[in-house]
């Protein structure tokens, strides 16, 4: 199957039916305005003499409240087809500059699913991310010198619709392999699309959760902790170490502090406290409530974690050269 030019034409196909869409949004808007207009001057001057009668002064009035309401929606429909646009073209762009391999291992999910892993559509940042993980994984074990083929049972914490999870096979060749998330569409598409899994499981919003107890040797979170109030961190650090067996190595990724400034100035923290800061993002519906941005000195990650794990090391910037990675072990 020729995916590079599948996913090319696919791209451009809904480019082209975005544009259309906008111009469509557009000319209801310019009619609109012009609706609204004439009952405007309806309702000020009349026409050829002022209105008398109170009856179609209240149905000019209401026809102008329709009209303007449909104008408003016509607006907010087309900043948002506006937004899908950029999107799709950024997409198009990538995807001509980054041809996908012909023999994929594994289908791809949908573009939904890829944007709520990571904020973008194209499946090339989807695969490239997950190789680039699954080889940061690897240097992690040899850094802390645990032999990677040693592990027998692995679970990917936050798979989602399966970027890194899908590339697990190729160093852990002797594990079981799990994957969990709360978004259970992410879950049931890598249970119905990854044969090797050993399991999969839709996690709560807050634990407890159905892993088993003392089960599993590798845990790994990866974009999960960059999302969490500190609460929630203990309440699932709490749960991680309930599920990993003594002297399970445990890889968690985290935004350092500095990242924050990138997007944010200071005064937007809804929490800011040693070392730890928390800021309201765009929701995603299919995700908890909770679920915005935190940024953590190291000083702040090591101290959470080391409620519940002994912290091996902390590299920054040590995920796809972007996020920072604490490295621990569960007590034995």
């Amino acid at each position: 199957m020729k995916w590079p030019w599948i996913r090319r034409r696919r791209c451009q196909k809904e480019a082209d039916r975005l544009r259309q869409r906008l111009d469509e949004l557009k000319s209801q808007r310019d009619h609109a305005r012009e609706q609204r207009d004439r009952y405007r001057l309806r309702v000020s001057k009349g026409e050829g003499s002022k209105p008398t009668d109170a009856g179609e002064i209240d149905a000019v009035s209401s026809a102008l409240a329709e009209t303007t309401a449909r104008l408003e929606k016509a607006l907010v429909e087309r900043e948002e087809f506006r937004v899908l646009h950029r999107e799709v073209i950024k997409d198009l762009e990538l995807a001509e500059a980054n041809p996908l391999p012909l023999d994929l291992d594994y289908p791809l999910p949908s573009s939904d699913l890829l944007w709520r892993i990571g904020g973008m559509r194209a499946a090339s940042s989807y695969l490239q991310v997950g190789e680039t993980v699954k080889r940061d994984l690897a240097n992690f074990c040899q850094m802390v010198d645990r032999d990677i083929t040693k592990f027998q049972s692995v679970l990917d914490f936050g798979c989602g619709c399966g970027r890194v999870l899908r590339r697990l096979p190729d160093i852990f060749p002797n594990a079981r392999i799990y994957g969990s998330d709360v978004d259970g569409e992410a879950v049931q598409w890598c249970e119905d699309n990854l044969p090797f899994l050993a399991g999969t499981y839709v996690l709560p919003e807050m634990p407890p959760s159905n892993l088993k107890s003392d089960s599993l040797d590798f845990i790994f979170a990866i974009s999960v902790f960059t999302h969490l109030p500190l609460a929630v961190e203990r309440a699932w650090l709490e749960e991680l170490r309930r599920i990993a067996k003594p002297g399970a190595l445990i890889v968690l990724s985290f935004m350092p502090d500095t990242a924050a400034a990138e997007h944010f100035t200071p005064d937007m923290a809804v929490k800011s406290e040693d070392g730890f800061s928390f800021y309201k993002t765009m929701p995603i519906p299919e995700l908890p409530e909770y679920y915005h941005g935190s940024y953590h000195s190291d000083e702040a990650m090591r101290s959470v974690v080391g409620e519940q794990f002994d912290v091996l090391s902390i590299q920054t910037r040590a995920v796809n050269d972007h996020q920072s990675v604490i490295i621990a072990e569960c007590p034995s």
